[in-house]
Parts: structure tokens; sequence; C-alpha cells
């Protein structure tokens, strides 16, 4: 699988940095003198985002750089636009389709507000659950995803018989079940990799093989690409790194011109993962 789909959605930006962007890149270089080039640009404090639950530390661009919510393609996250740049981007955000294979934190509300869940409450969330637990990718997960869901069709009946302790008992003694599966990154990443696919429309896109990467002290995968738009002389670099934490996937994206790129490695750089409310 691609994410061919996800890049339609910003093609106007890849565009806009092709043709309009060479000049104000140049004009810029020129005309600013003592000012700041990208490169010089620096990273503001440090701040949190958690789009789930699982907390992701990192400094983001300072001045120059427009913040956007990030939602598209499976992902959620934050975009810095530059200012001025035509589409000049880099985003941080969690690829929403491995984390909704997690029904930790479901679980966890539910022994949490047990007591304050009217029965139709209860109900939706239980069976919320339990239908995301019946999709699994390995058979490590299947036999976990298997052991939580024949818990909670038990404790679904415990609660019809007013068994409240057992209710809370078999929620979570399938969150343990949960948290004992650990996703690998070489066994998630695939469907949210950056192909190229699609992208010939545009221009000529050359796109290189992952290699092995550390972000935030875990395990990355790093991928490059360059996309020479059609009757443009100019170069459009993407770099993007994929991280797995907690069971979750993170991607860190840029795309834009070279002399951004030590900004976007400054930030990765700057990637730590916060304790989160579950633990795998």
């Amino acid at each position: 699988m691609d994410r061919t789909w996800l890049w339609t959605g910003v093609a106007w930006g890849v565009l806009a940095i092709g043709v309009g962007c060479v000049r104000s890149e140049e004009t810029n270089a020129r005309d600013a003198g003592a000012s700041a080039s990208p490169t010089e640009e620096v990273l503001g404090p440090a701040e949190v985002f958690v789009w789930d639950d699982q907390p992701i530390v990192f400094q983001p661009p300072d001045e120059g750089w427009a913040r956007e919510k990030e939602q598209s393609g499976g992902l959620s996250g934050v975009r810095f636009v530059r200012t001025g740049s035509g589409g000049e981007r880099i985003h941080v955000a969690e690829f929403r389709r491995l984390g909704e294979r997690d029904q930790c934190r479901e679980l966890i509300d539910l022994d949490e507000n047990l007591d304050a869940l009217t029965p139709r409450e209860f109900a939706t969330k239980i069976l919320r659950a339990r239908s995301s637990l019946s999709v699994s990718s390995d058979d490590t997960e299947a036999e976990g995803f298997e052991d939580a869901v024949d818990l909670l069709h038990d404790a679904e009946l415990a609660y019809r018989a007013n068994d409240f302790e057992a209710v809370r008992d078999r929620i979570r003694t399938a969150l343990l079940y949960l948290e004992r599966i650990r996703f690998r990154l070489e066994d998630v990443v695939e469907p949210a990799l950056f192909t190229g696919d699609g992208w010939a429309q545009l221009g000529r896109i050359s796109v290189s093989e992952p290699s092995e990467a550390e972000v935030a002290g875990e395990p990355a995968l790093v991928l490059d690409y360059e996309l020479v738009p059609h009757d443009r002389d100019v170069v459009i670099r993407g770099r993007e790194f994929y991280v797995e934490f907690n069971n979750r996937l993170f991607v860190a994206s840029f795309q834009g011109f070279e002399a951004s790129l030590p900004l976007f490695e400054s930030l990765v750089e700057t990637l730590a993962f916060e304790e989160g409310s579950c633990a795998h």
C-alpha cells in the first residue's frame, strides 16, 4: 500500500513551490542582506502534542512558519508551512490506522467510568472495543485480541447480571492481554510509506529506498525523494522519518528546498516521547 491518496490533497503546494517560489527564494536570498537565511532559522521551545493517547514532544519551527492542523490521508497531527514560500512544509503526525487497533485507552476509560455509564453507553463502548479487536495483522496479535474479545464478552454478560466487580475484573484482564502486544516498526510501517506513485503528472519523481535511522532513541526508517516539476528548473526535496513507539506510528515529514532541510533535521533531533496512559 502507499500514500498516493494522501498527497493528492497537497499537490497544490507542490505546484506552488515549483511554479511560484523559485523567484521568491532567489529574491529572499538576494534582498535579505544580513537577515537570517532558512538554515539560520531557529526552533521554538519544546511543546507536548497528544493526538490520541501517546504524548510526543518536540521543538516546532519558530517565527516564519504558520501552524495548521494536519488531518488528511489517515494522519492526525500538526503541519508548519513556511510563510511566503508558497508551500514549503513540515509535519509531525500519527498514522491513525495503527493507533485505532489498540483499545487500551478505551478499556481504561470503561474501567474508570463504569459507574457513571448508562447501559446504552456501556453497550456502545464495549461493542466498539470488541469490533476493533476483531481485526488483527499477525498470529501474535490475533491471539491477544481473541483473548481480549472473549473477556469483553464475559464482561458484557456480567454487566447484564449487575455483577460490576466481575465486569471490572474482565476489563482489567483484557487490558493486560492488550498491553502484552508489541508492534514492530517493520511490521506496521508499509501502509504509511511514501512511494511517489501518481506523482509523475507533476514532474520527474525519484524516491530512495527506506534506510535505517534512529528517532527519539527508537529504531526508525528514513527515505528521501526529489521532484523536478515539468518545465521548471528547480528541485523540490522531500524527507520522511517513520518511528514506532508504544504501538503508535509517527511520521515526521519535510517538503521544500534544500536550504530548509537543516531546520527539519534539527526538529527531528528534538523529538521525544513521554509516558502515555498505556504501556506496551
